[in-house]
């Protein structure tokens, strides 16, 4: 007899039918973008973006309102550079496991070590700045939260963006046997 199958169970199951079904559907487009060279334009291009997001916040110590509309601009142009690096790296950096071979899933959880790693220290430095600011502001009001909150969102998006940036700037080619 078996055992009834856990909720845990069934929703990676249901994840992994899920996964490979989108895969199937996404694994012809942006052929000429999934070499490594163009995957590593994609994750500068995020790079870029991030950077802006970050700058946003600091604008937005001084200038609240400037600092809110950037940041949402680089919210905007994100959009569709993290879609196609997702595609073209075949979403190996949020994949479930029961999609993946042995090395694949090797590859996927050091890059998503690495993410976090990447999330805990650069989340330190707004986390450090909202702290001091409200203790050292005789009144820290709207710009300190609106600064805070930008550093705070731009670096849980590095974060969240990493482990698909790693994979995509790192993996080889695609076998050209692979893609008849």
């Amino acid at each position: 007899m078996t055992e009834p199958m856990s909720v845990f169970d069934r929703y990676q199951e249901r994840r992994t039918r899920s996964y490979l079904k989108q895969k199937k559907t996404t694994q012809s487009y942006f052929p000429r973008l999934r070499t490594q060279q163009r995957r590593r334009q994609l994750v500068l291009g995020l790079v870029l973006v991030f950077a802006s997001m970050m700058a946003a916040g600091v604008v937005a110590a001084f200038q609240p309102t400037v600092g809110i509309v950037v940041f949402a601009a680089a919210c905007l142009a994100s959009l569709p550079l993290w879609t196609t690096l997702q595609i073209v790296s075949d979403q190996r950096g949020d994949s479930p496991t029961g999609a993946l071979d042995e090395w694949e899933l090797a590859e996927r959880n050091k890059a998503r070590s690495l993410a976090l790693s990447i999330t805990q220290g650069i989340t330190v430095v707004p986390a450090f700045y909202l702290y001091l600011g409200s203790q050292w502001l005789d009144d820290p009001g709207r710009a300190l939260a609106a600064s805070g909150a930008i550093l705070v969102l731009a670096c849980l998006f590095v974060g969240g963006c990493s482990p698909t940036m790693i994979l995509g700037w790192t993996r080889p080619d695609p076998d050209p046997e692979d893609t008849v």
